[in-house]
């Protein structure tokens, strides 16, 4: 082969990038693993080096006859950058411009394919000699770590820990698989089913395989195959990934039986397979047992990492269980009653072990949620969860779950943005790949106006977990904040195609139709919601106002204010419905009530279109000053 007919490559940093072979290789000589439209989406940034590429031009290069959704170029991006350990708050190889696209900012060199990678180790000041010297020793080190590995393993890890296993295995895979989708644990028997040890235990393997090796499918997007009778091999096809996980439990009183094999996507080829006859408070060993083996099979060139334990936040197996029931409970979204039970679950889990960390960060969740959907009066609700909060980072100060949560306190009760900012600064340092971080800093972002950069926050979580309807709702309400009504109408009806029942959508999509007159369908909305949602108090009483029905809304807002002195609703919105109303008194009256009481939703007060009427009014400008006085934002980085 003569010179020009040589493939390219590139060099950058660290990295050798050979698109012809599919290659991305570290200065160490270790092949990084990247796959599929990830390597695509490298490729095809580093050959535009230094170029702005929207998101539409990359999109229309990866998925070139087909239409696909923003979370799919978002999901390629997110694990482009944790291959390159690409991390915040400063990226060095993949920028993103808010608004417009990406841009490899990175330093690239090209050269032809057969040419040794000198610049790559010149970049270390290590001549060619000494780096060939060095990957030649790190190769030696590696061999000596995974015949180490394995030894350990014999002595201490599956056969030691497991009192019956039975085992059948076939030939690794011949490179390093890259992808991994753990599927939902089913039941071993049709009866007593334990769902919420089923999610726990795969959401633990999720978690604790997920990493800078391997990367696994979040919970949401694996969450749809839990059907007894879905075909591992297809649902790995659908999810686009190299191999998948499998496996069924059961939980007899103080008993745990599980069984898990591991399969290869491409030709359906079982890798592994083991069963697991345990006391339950051996539940820990068996995560262990089967972590180490998956990381072993997929991932040789890095096997000793099979040699760590998952991270976990308690030894105790109970306090485990109930961790796992609250976490079932908070996601089945069950309205108030599955929080309240979701936060028994919670609490029991910390009775058993004061010392679980995340179990206070979840009971710092429920209390702030049912704060922000107004089942519960602010003050009593955030004063719980900062308790709760404080406690996780007390025991755990790096932890970056409870650090996102500080700063959805700060950002929805005490009003402290600069702090809120700080709080989601350290927890996505901490941990760049926790989605609630993510949405949390979009909702700080946009209250401080500035939309672009909240969307995009925003749509970072989506791409992290791309089922999970939420964020897409959310984007929908800072759209419709944002005042782009047309884009927020179209956004929240894809919502509710992904979960027609979905309250928050159907809230929020009501309160964009209400901005543009179609007060009909906002009502036909409002009647499908059965459960409190941030400002859903307030939208009946709106639509009935500016549909010109005055009388069914006096009505309505009298409800509001009788059912005022028996529970908690929101003075916010009886603010709104007066607003709408065009009772200019009564709306400053009580959102002078709801900075008293600290409502969640006063942050929207510079944005909420309803308002509109009251912007002419000092009184009004006064509130707003008062809000931005201490907390302006301009304060935020």
């Amino acid at each position: 082969m003569n010179e020009q007919e040589r493939p390219t490559v590139y060099e950058f940093d660290r990295f050798r990038l050979d698109p012809s072979q599919r290659l991305l290789i570290r200065d160490d000589g270790a092949s990084v693993p990247l796959s599929g439209k990830a390597f695509d989406t490298l490729v095809y940034l580093v050959q535009r080096s230094g170029q702005l590429v929207s998101r539409e031009e990359l999109s229309r290069a990866l998925w070139p006859r087909t239409i696909v959704d923003d979370a799919n170029l978002n999901v390629a991006i997110s694990t482009l950058r944790r291959a390159l350990k690409d991390e915040l708050p400063d990226r060095k190889f993949v920028a993103t411009v808010t608004g417009r696209g990406y841009q490899f900012v990175a330093a690239v060199r090209v050269a032809p394919a057969g040419e040794p990678s000198d610049s790559v180790h010149a970049a270390n000041g290590k001549p060619e000699r000494e780096a060939n010297a060095g990957s030649t020793a790190a190769t030696r080190r590696r061999r000596a770590g995974a015949l180490a590995i394995t030894f350990v393993l014999a002595l201490t890890g599956v056969a030691a820990v497991m009192a019956t296993r039975a085992v059948r295995e076939s030939p690794a895979p011949s490179r390093q698989v890259a992808t991994l989708a753990v599927l939902p644990f089913k039941s071993i028997l049709a009866t007593g089913r334990n769902e919420s040890l089923e999610l726990g235990m795969t959401e633990t393997l999720i978690s604790g395989l997920n990493g800078s090796s391997l990367t696994v499918s979040p919970l949401s997007a694996v969450r749809r195959y839990a059907n007894p009778e879905q075909d591992a091999i297809q649902a790995g096809r659908a999810l686009g990934v190299e191999a998948v996980l499998e496996g069924y439990i059961q939980r007899d009183t103080n008993n745990l039986r599980v069984s898990v094999r591991l399969l290869n996507v491409s030709d359906g080829r079982q890798l592994w397979a083991a069963s697991f006859d345990e006391p339950f408070s051996d539940i820990f060993s068996v995560q262990d047992a089967i972590a180490a083996k998956v990381w072993s099979e997929l991932t040789p060139n890095v096997a000793a990492a099979g040699a760590q334990s998952l991270h976990r936040h308690t030894g105790n197996a109970e306090a485990y269980q109930f961790y796992v029931n609250g976490q079932y409970h908070r996601l089945q979204r069950l309205g108030v009653d599955g929080l309240r039970q979701a936060l028994a679950d919670f609490e029991q889990a910390v009775a058993r072990d004061p010392g679980f960390a995340l179990a206070y960060v979840g009971i710092a969740d429920v209390h702030a949620i049912l704060g922000v959907f107004g089942a519960v009066a602010p003050r009593e609700a955030f004063a719980q969860a900062r308790i709760a909060v404080d406690r996780a980072l007390e025991l755990e100060p790096d932890l970056g779950a409870a650090h996102a949560s500080l700063g959805h306190i700060r950002t929805q009760f005490e009003l402290d943005w600069p702090g809120a900012h700080q709080a989601y600064r350290r927890a996505l340092q901490l941990d760049p790949y926790y989605a609630p971080a993510w949405q949390w800093r979009g909702i700080l972002l946009g209250l401080a106006g500035r939309f672009d950069e909240a969307i995009e926050s925003t749509r970072q979580a989506q791409a992290l977990d791309p089922a999970m309807p939420g964020y897409s709702a959310l984007v929908g309400m800072l759209l419709m904040y944002h005042r782009r009504y047309d884009e927020a109408i179209e956004q929240l009806t894809r919502t509710l195609e992904m979960d027609p029942e979905l309250p928050t959508a159907r809230v929020y999509l009501a309160a964009t139709y209400l901005r543009v007159g179609r007060h009909d369908e906002a009502l036909a909305q409002l009647e499908r919601v059965r459960t409190p949602t941030p400002g859903s108090a307030g939208y009946r009483g709106q639509a009935l106002a500016l549909a010109g029905r005055r009388g069914e809304a006096l009505a309505e807002v009298q409800r509001l204010e009788q059912e005022s002195s028996i529970r908690y609703v929101s003075a916010y919105d009886i603010a709104t419905v007066y607003a709408a109303l065009g009772d200019t008194d009564q709306a400053l009256a009580w959102l002078e009530r709801a900075f008293g009481e600290r409502s969640p939703l006063i942050g929207w007060l510079p944005w909420e279109p309803v308002f509109d009427s009251l912007r002419g009014d000092p009184r009004y400008s006064a509130l707003v000053a008062q809000l931005d006085l201490s907390h302006s934002a301009r304060s935020l980085p």
